[in-house]
């Protein structure tokens, strides 16, 4: 049987089979075909790979879910149901390291679909309480402090995390973070940020200094300093409109970076992701953690929200040098008096 002429784009006789596929096609990679997945996926022959994409074959109920639990598609992203009703996928939750590591293999795993995705329009905007995890995991010290703080918040009964340690951080969480930043620095992106943003994870830092658990004064002050380098890497990266890695001896150039300073205070962490047609709405859970959903009217909704919010806030990157540099002096200032704090006590 011939192959049509684009396998990655499905054809048919069943809308919400060819939705299902289309969802599929947008988060696998351009050069990896969609017959191989359904054939490897589903153990089917190419053959049956074929005319399911054709339409000619209806999937199975359980071919259906088996493949919208490897996507992490949600099931009513496929069909119509009441518009009130909404289902979100979540990854299970138990208080020990290896749950923790699970979701951070998982969400690695995640950005690498998104980021290798072919979409044509590819975009992260996120708003929340605080700066996005995302860009913490190239600072050496404040990764490994902000891991331990989710850690700590599972309250696990583990002596090598009554003291924060960098060495005491497992690599798996490292290295998984590591690929997160650098996964999120190629895919285009839009914050929004309030005066709030930058103060809590500086609250976080002195929550553990004034409570002895920093090992060592140096320890504290290295974490506050990383967190300083970052500030000042988003300024720039913001003056520019774009994402950068810098190393010892060259810049690499990342996507485009928008960001906004909004004067309205919330707090929900909440995150879209646009694939050309395609939205998932990942919502802040459990701390560290998200549920996600594709449920059309409710990422159409969420977008919506998240350009009326925009309207409302002042874009910083690229204009507004004057509002771009008095909103990062005040959060330096917070700092630079953490800093003090440290120092002296």
């Amino acid at each position: 049987m011939s192959e049509p002429s684009n396998p990655n784009s499905p054809k048919g006789n069943y809308p919400d089979q060819k939705r299902l596929l289309d969802q599929v096609a947008a988060l696998i990679p351009q050069n990896v075909s969609l017959v191989n997945q359904l054939a490897d996926i589903l153990d089917i022959s190419h053959d049956s790979a074929y005319r399911r994409i054709r339409g000619e074959t209806e999937l199975s109920f359980s071919e259906t879910i088996t493949l919208c639990n490897h996507y992490h598609i949600t099931f009513d992203s496929l069909i119509s149901t009441d518009v009130n009703v909404v289902s979100f996928i979540y990854n299970d939750y138990s208080k020990s390291l290896e749950s923790l590591k699970n979701y951070f293999v998982g969400l690695r795993h995640e950005m690498d679909q998104i980021r290798s995705a072919p979409a044509q329009k590819k975009h992260i905007t996120f708003l929340g309480p605080g700066i996005p995890v995302l860009h913490f995991f190239n600072s050496p010290n404040l990764g490994a402090f902000k891991i331990f703080y989710w850690i700590k918040s599972m309250d696990l009964a583990d002596p090598r995390y009554k003291k924060f340690s960098t060495s005491n951080i497992d690599p798996v969480l490292i290295e998984a973070g590591q690929r997160i930043h650098d996964n999120y620095m190629h895919i285009p992106s839009t914050e929004i940020w309030t005066d709030y943003t930058m103060i809590g994870v500086m609250n976080q830092i002195r929550f553990c200094w004034d409570t002895g658990i920093f090992e060592t004064k140096e320890s504290a002050i290295n974490v506050a300093e990383e967190l300083k380098l970052l500030l000042e890497t988003i300024q720039e990266q913001a003056e520019h409109g774009q994402k950068f890695v810098k190393t010892e001896d060259q810049m690499i150039k990342g996507a485009e970076f928008n960001l906004y300073y909004s004067e309205l205070e919330d707090e929900n962490t909440c995150i879209h992701v646009e694939l050309d047609d395609f939205s998932t709405v990942y919502l802040g859970h459990l701390n560290h953690r998200f549920i996600k959903t594709s449920n059309k009217n409710y990422c159409k909704t969420t977008q919506e929200w998240y350009r009326s919010l925009e309207k409302k806030s002042i874009l910083i990157s690229r204009t507004s040098e004057s509002a771009r540099f008095q909103f990062f002096k005040r959060g330096f200032s917070q700092l630079n008096k953490l800093i003090d704090h440290i120092s002296n006590g």
